[in-house]
């Protein structure tokens, strides 16, 4: 079993997860304590229900820190404060150790390799995961804007995000990808036209005589309507910065992600903007999820090649992982090209991905 405090979801369910919650609360009452004790984890104190009774207060934290894997952390700060040792319950937690593979196998976003056959790599965004969980969570953010630079790989953001729905609900998220986009740039009356055949309702009327604000301002009416009584479903746009839309239907597409922050679409809608290189409104910009991607590093490889490893169950030597490494970034750079330049995300995941495919061969067997 997964120890607690490396789980990614606190459920009072579990008797375990109650006696933590008590001890807490019994021992640490006062906000300025626990508020002392959540910035020393490092934890975010915009997020937590400050005012509120002990109570209310710590399952607040923890429901927060669990799918952010902030749990443990939390109570190794806890446990090292000389009041605690009265709670024997904190330094039992924090000597559960798990198994190299506990936490990862339960948990779709710790993934470093997606499908099966010649599956797809994923490599770092440890970040990225830790906002996807967040967004998983009922009570968490409904929003993530990603950036980064060229080739960063934002784009395949959306094959994590994918994965991880179909794990969890076994329902993909919508895609609505502005980057093939032909002929004129899309209007709003397109790009509701393309979420409305998405979820299979019949497009919306609009009056061609209304400017592209004023339609703008009555599709995203019309959506907030209909989308709350339809439970949880997730969009991810994507090429927010190309040519290919207009500025109102940059601005709806906006505008439905704030509407989901604000929850005025019901508590099911969640919104993921790729490339979306501007600021969202002040109402929700201290609020939503950002992620800024960087190109993949060294060291970033060597976690990947160590994780693949593991979940087949094998073992890799520093000197192994260090070739691995090394001539994925060689094949790299010698498709890219150009050695002053990051490497581009895509390159480097092909070349990693042949390498991995390798670790998952049984003797005498094949991956194909």
């Amino acid at each position: 079993m997964v120890p607690l405090l490396d789980r990614t979801a606190f459920s009072l369910q579990d008797p375990e997860s109650k006696v933590l919650l008590d001890a807490l609360a019994g021992l640490y009452y006062a906000e300025a304590r626990v508020r002392m004790l959540t910035d020393a984890a490092g934890l975010p104190p915009g997020e937590f229900a400050w005012g509120a009774r002990a109570i209310d207060l710590w399952c607040d934290v923890l429901r927060w820190a669990a799918p952010r894997r902030r749990l443990r952390p939390l109570i190794e700060v806890v446990a090292a404060e000389p009041d605690s040792s009265a709670h024997p319950i904190f330094k039992d937690l924090v000597a559960q150790t798990a198994q190299p593979s506990a936490g990862r196998d339960d948990d779709p976003c710790a993934v470093p390799l997606i499908g099966y056959g010649r599956p797809r790599p994923f490599i770092d965004r440890e970040e990225l995961r830790g906002h996807l969980r967040v967004l998983l969570h009922r009570n968490g953010c409904r929003v993530l804007v990603v950036t980064g630079g060229t080739a960063t790989g934002k784009t395949w953001t959306w094959h994590l995000i994918s994965h991880v729905l179909e794990s969890v609900s076994g329902r993909a998220p919508y895609l609505v990808d502005f980057s093939h986009w032909a002929g004129p740039p899309a209007g709003p009356a397109d790009v509701m036209g393309e979420i409305a055949d998405l979820l299979g309702w019949e497009r919306f009327r609009v009056d061609a005589r209304e400017s592209e604000e004023t339609q703008a301002r009555n599709l995203l009416s019309k959506f907030k309507g209909l989308i709350r009584d339809l439970g949880d479903r997730w969009f991810v746009f994507d090429a927010l910065d190309s040519p290919n839309l207009t500025e109102p239907a940059r601005r709806l597409i906006e505008q439905m992600a704030v509407a989901a922050e604000r929850r005025e679409t019901g508590g099911g809608l969640r919104v993921v903007l790729l490339a979306y290189d501007r600021p969202l409104p002040p109402s929700v910009a201290d609020t939503v999820l950002t992620e800024d991607l960087r190109p993949v590093r060294a060291e970033d490889l060597r976690a990947f090649f160590g994780r693949v490893a593991e979940g087949s169950g094998n073992s890799l030597p520093d000197e192994a992982v260090e070739l691995l490494v090394a001539s994925v970034l060689e094949e790299a750079l010698g498709e890219h090209g150009d050695p002053s330049a990051p490497l581009p995300f895509t390159l480097v995941s092909r070349a990693a991905a042949d390498r991995a495919r390798l670790l998952l061969v049984p003797s005498g067997g094949s991956c194909e």
